[in-house]
């Protein structure tokens, strides 16, 4: 058997000869992962499924949450647009030197001709900013896990935070740069430590530990967090 189904739950069960017990995972792409040893008897496996679901659900409901719907955000001076976890507002300006959408002064100032292409804007500032921002975290935190720092690529990633990619290197969306600093370091060491461990096996989660020891704290804050961002 390598998949059991209870109700509207699905798992992929994974049976490995180095495991004595049952694991679950929920996988970043949203499959439900069941580890068992081999041999393991389908009641035992239905048994813990079952014991799980309450946990499975809570899972579930923090991943809608971060897919809720959000009013369009308006390009119009005061509006509020989050960097590194602080609120800046938006002005408006005539000037058209430089960059479209600058910070300066403590205010995003946006070229007012250039407001229609708000939404554009804001991410290009966001991964422009973000490929250096970024990149000097994965140097630091590369070395606190064990692995040599990959190549850094700000993109597009749907509801994904990061992604570690076949290649090696590593996938960040570039929503991350309005989130504060400690979420951002999160997300940037928990793909690392994939490069280590691609499930999130126990040995994943030690090993996190290791290098971020409240994780748990930042894990269910960016949770409660990303939904609004």
């Amino acid at each position: 058997m390598d998949q059991l189904v209870l109700g509207d739950l699905r798992f992929q069960v994974r049976w490995s000869t180095r495991r004595r017990t049952l694991g679950l995972t929920v996988e970043r792409d949203g499959t439900l992962t069941l580890a068992a040893p081999p041999h393991c008897p389908t009641e035992r496996l239905i048994k813990f499924a079952k014991s799980k679901t309450f946990w499975v659900y809570t899972q579930i409901a923090k991943r809608d949450l971060l897919r809720r719907p959000h009013d369009e955000k308006s390009y119009v001076t005061g509006a509020g647009f989050s960097y590194l976890g602080r609120t800046y507002r938006l002005l408006l300006v005539d000037h058209d030197e430089g960059e479209p959408l600058r910070l300066r002064g403590g205010r995003l100032e946006l070229h007012r001709g250039r407001a229609r292409e708000g939404a554009a804007l804001l991410r290009r500032w966001y991964v422009r900013l973000g490929q250096v921002w970024l990149r000097a975290r994965v140097h630091r935190l590369a070395g606190q896990v064990g692995v040599d720092a990959p190549p850094v690529q700000v993109q597009e990633l749907g509801y994904r935070w990061g992604s570690c990619g076949r290649n090696g290197r590593l996938y960040l969306n570039w929503q991350v740069m309005a989130l504060p600093p400690a979420l951002v370091e999160y997300v940037v060491a928990h793909e690392l430590v994939h490069l280590r461990e691609p499930h999130h096996t126990p040995k994943f989660w030690r090993l996190l530990g290791r290098v971020m020891p409240d994780y748990v704290q930042r894990r269910d804050r960016l949770a409660e967090l990303g939904g609004d961002l």
